[in-house]
């Protein structure tokens, strides 16, 4: 499930969610992270175009560990 919050015109925020997303398996794991990746990312797209000046990506925390994500 994918969830948001938009601040709205009254000045207050709005909570929106969308369905259940069901993952999908696969016999090859990256595949399968890959794909129920895309797919939850699909979800939130809509989201995110319906108000894109409320989106933003947060920085590292410890961006000393990056070198350690694949």
């Amino acid at each position: 499930m994918v969830m948001v919050t938009n601040l709205q015109s009254d000045g207050k925020y709005h909570i929106l969610t969308s369905e259940l997303i069901e993952m999908d398996p696969h016999p090859d794991r990256e595949t399968e992270a890959l794909q129920n990746a895309e797919k939850v990312l699909g979800v939130a797209e809509k989201f995110i175009r319906q108000a894109p000046q409320q989106w933003s990506i947060s920085l590292p925390v410890w961006p000393e560990t990056l070198n350690l994500v694949p």
